[in-house]
């Protein structure tokens, strides 16, 4: 959950420690997400009461931009993993 952290982290910067720990507690705990690449499926609705409306749909907008799987590989789940190396032969073959 680090990387989902981090993610959170780069994108709303002003977010407080304790601010942070609640929405990657929540996303874990109650959304089921257990790595980034997980956190394209979240919605607003799994947000609501965590943060402002904007900072939600930077942080969505954020997740769902296509870059969450340049990260590093071991910070990703076994499934993860998995499709972050279909993503990469897919991206490669379109632009070859």
């Amino acid at each position: 959950m680090d990387a989902v952290k981090s993610s959170i982290r780069s994108t709303l910067p002003s977010l407080s420690e304790e601010e942070l720990l609640v929405v990657v507690t929540k996303l874990q705990d109650d959304t089921g997400v257990e790595c980034v690449a997980d956190c394209s499926y979240v919605t607003s609705d799994d947000l609501t009461g965590m943060l402002k409306p904007i900072q939600v749909r930077k942080l969505l907008q954020s997740w769902n931009s296509g870059k969450l799987f340049v990260v590093l590989p071991d910070l990703l789940c076994h499934c993860c993993q998995l499709a972050s190396s279909v993503m990469f032969h897919v991206i490669t073959s379109v632009l070859s």
